[in-house]
């Protein structure tokens, strides 16, 4: 079985089932479903099975074309109720025990993911506008120390915010197949704002995003640290980093870059400054005892990336360090 139900009740709109699309889907008042028992390898086979059905039809469906545009079709408001859903995967399990939908467009969902028999508990309180398909107001919280809030369009054209922190990474850490060697600790707060664009050269329909990732205190190996990084996609084939920055013990470094996806073309520019080769010396080579102080480095350089190599590099690259040693030599 691909799956197992114990109870479903789906009460239809008939109005809308005789108008057709022309009035918005669903074609339906309410639709409850109780006691689902699922996997990923089982939806995976489900999936597979449409997709080559889909793959048999195109050509017909190309010369009779009878599909709907999101950009344009009306969602009616219904009520949908979803209880006590177990989805099981390879590396975590999925406990749904509540996800409802009412016609003033107000949804709840509560669910666990289960992961090295440890419990996540999910909870989201949100309203929305089903005249303008936009999320008003949301609440989501992830165990005791991971929320979020978002708010906008969420059905093409996309166009929406959200914004999260994460006050302990342990509470995600816990949950992975493999926990990362690397000691961190620290407050992950961020900030995406999506949105659907069109490309004025080729009319191309993007999903482009934008935002800043920062963590103001934060520790690896014990070492402090802070960064605000902004970014960029462009929906197509660029990423960008501007004006980044990172400050540690180290150095404080200014970084903005980009990156072609299409043509693995990256371009570095930024310096570094107030760099000590002590600092970095205790990580990485803490028995050569190094000295140097007051370091500065100013780069801007461009790299072709083939696979894992550094192909082509070409730029600028200037260091300078007033004086280093190591084990008491001056060097």
């Amino acid at each position: 079985n691909l799956f197992d139900l114990n109870y479903a009740s789906l009460s239809p709109d008939w109005d809308l089932v005789m108008n057709g699309l022309e009035n918005g889907i669903p074609f339906i008042k309410n639709l409850e479903v109780k006691g689902v028992n699922t996997g990923l390898e089982k939806i995976m086979t489900l999936v597979n099975h449409f997709a080559s059905s889909e793959d048999e039809k195109e050509s017909e469906n190309n010369e009779n074309e009878n599909t709907f545009d999101l950009k344009t079709l009306k969602i009616n408001p219904f009520n949908l109720k979803v209880q006590d859903v177990l989805f099981e995967s390879e590396y975590s399990d999925l406990s749904l025990k509540e996800l409802s939908l009412n016609e003033s467009g107000k949804i709840l969902l509560d669910t666990d993911i289960i992961s090295n028999e440890k419990i996540l508990p999910v909870k989201l309180n949100a309203l929305m506008n089903f005249d303008t398909l936009e999320i008003s107001s949301s609440d989501l919280k992830a165990g005791e120390k991971i929320s979020a809030q978002l708010n906008g369009k969420v059905i093409p054209p996309l166009d929406f915010k959200t914004e999260f922190a994460v006050l302990a990474l342990d509470d995600i850490f816990k949950f992975l197949p493999e926990k990362p060697d690397t000691d961190f600790s620290g407050k992950i707060y961020g900030r995406v704002f999506v949105k659907n664009k069109e490309d004025l050269l080729t009319n191309e329909d993007l999903l482009t995003a934008s935002g800043v990732v920062s963590v103001p205190n934060g520790k690896v190996m014990n070492i402090p640290f802070n960064f605000r990084f902004p970014f960029e996609w462009n929906g197509k084939n660029i990423f960008e980093l501007k004006d980044a920055i990172l400050k540690t013990k180290a150095a404080n470094v200014n970084l903005t870059s980009k990156m072609d996806i299409e043509k693995m073309l990256l371009n570095a520019k930024g310096k570094a400054e107030n760099i000590s080769l002590r600092e970095i010396g205790k990580i990485a080579a803490p028995d050569a005892k190094l000295e140097g102080e007051n370091g500065f480095v100013n780069f801007d350089i461009s790299t072709v990336l083939e696979g894992d190599i550094l192909s082509r590099t070409n730029g600028e690259f200037y260091a300078e360090m007033p004086s280093i040693s190591a084990a008491g030599l001056k060097i």
